[in-house]
């Protein structure tokens, strides 16, 4: 990974490098590789790539290299491509997302006049209630152990952000809005102060976006978060 290629602070870049490097279980020195890693995973049932600045690590099955070796770099990361690839294996998509980071030298300063504060149980079970099946899992707040909630003028929480600590390194952040307060600045809100309380923990904050959640992808460009790569997984039938 080259520092040069992105605003982001040095520091930031090898904790994420870092991060991913230990979640992965291969070296860090994958990422600083332009010919692509492929780490073979006994027992595995899924399929996971992860690009960070060029640089592509390939965790699979052992009996997937044979299949994979040979594609292009682009062609690991084209969803359709690996589909027909691999369909003797049934593969089932998870989806395919961008990852983006920020830190001090990138996060959006603001000038939000909406209310935060650390969320009680009620005030998750409402905003998780307000939004579809989907919606909820793709935020992944239910599971986080703290967050922050951002009022409306007339006292409602109208939004929830929060992030999970991955190896010590990264924040993965989460964030949900109630439909009618979509658009209105309290998802900004929340999202910023937990990237904030993130930072204030020696954490970088990532973003993950599925390709085509278009709000998503502007609200993480609003707040500051830099895109460094894509990840994208499959569930397989071996």
């Amino acid at each position: 990974m080259s520092a040069n290629a992105s605003p982001l602070r040095d520091e930031s870049l090898a904790r994420i490098e870092s991060g991913w490097a230990n979640r992965l279980a291969v070296p860090v020195s994958a990422f600083h590789q332009s010919e692509i890693t492929f780490v073979p995973k006994e027992a595995s049932k899924v399929l996971v790539i992860v690009e960070l600045h060029g640089s592509v690590v390939v965790v699979s099955p052992p009996a997937l290299i044979r299949v994979l070796s040979p594609i292009s770099h682009p062609d690991l990361l084209d969803l359709e491509v690996l589909l027909r690839l691999l369909v003797e294996f049934q593969p089932k998509p998870v989806g395919v997302a961008t990852i983006s980071y920020v830190d001090s030298s990138t996060l959006r300063k603001t000038s939000s006049s909406h209310p935060v504060h650390i969320a009680q149980a009620r005030e998750l079970e409402e905003v998780l209630s307000s939004g579809s099946r989907d919606e909820q899992e793709e935020s992944g707040i239910s599971t986080m152990p703290m967050l922050f909630g951002a009022k409306s003028e007339d006292g409602d929480v109208g939004a929830l952000a929060g992030y999970e600590v991955w190896n010590s390194k990264i924040a993965q952040m989460g964030v949900l809005a109630k439909p009618k307060y979509r658009g209105t600045g309290l998802a900004f809100a929340a999202a910023h102060a937990a990237s904030k309380a993130a930072m204030d923990s020696e954490l970088v904050p990532q973003w993950r976006c599925r390709i085509g959640n278009e709000p998503s992808h502007r609200l993480s460009e609003q707040l500051g978060f830099q895109k460094l790569g894509h990840q994208l997984a499959v569930d397989l039938i071996i």
